[in-house]
């Protein structure tokens, strides 16, 4: 009785991709554009060289974890990472124009 009510409750209803039962019984949740952003923000995170994503044992692992995987090159990482940057050298700088106003007299030195 559960499930016909169920069904009845979802008919005409668009499923997403990423929510299909067919990605639920194979066990991934892979989405290529995911896992760019996933590896984008390890690389940029952790300090870790772009070829990472070329290295054998990687491939390896995220074979293992989805036949089909598609893994960005490390060009998109880094174009990826210096879109990072100038969008966060933006917002910071607005950051600190804001608290300039407020504290003239800081100074930032290195």
């Amino acid at each position: 009785m559960n499930l016909i009510r169920h069904v009845k409750s979802c008919e005409g209803q668009v499923v997403d991709a990423s929510q299909s039962i067919v990605n639920y019984a194979q066990g991934s949740t892979y989405n290529k554009a995911e896992l760019r952003y996933l590896i984008k923000c390890w690389v940029f995170e952790c300090h870790r060289p772009f070829a990472i994503v070329n290295d054998p044992p990687f491939q390896s692992i995220l074979k293992m974890l989805y036949a089909k995987v598609e893994t960005p090159s490390e060009s998109t990482l880094s174009q990826d990472v210096k879109e990072i940057h100038k969008i966060s050298k933006v917002h910071v700088g607005k950051k600190l124009q804001v608290r300039l106003k407020i504290i003239p007299a800081l100074h930032l030195a290195y």
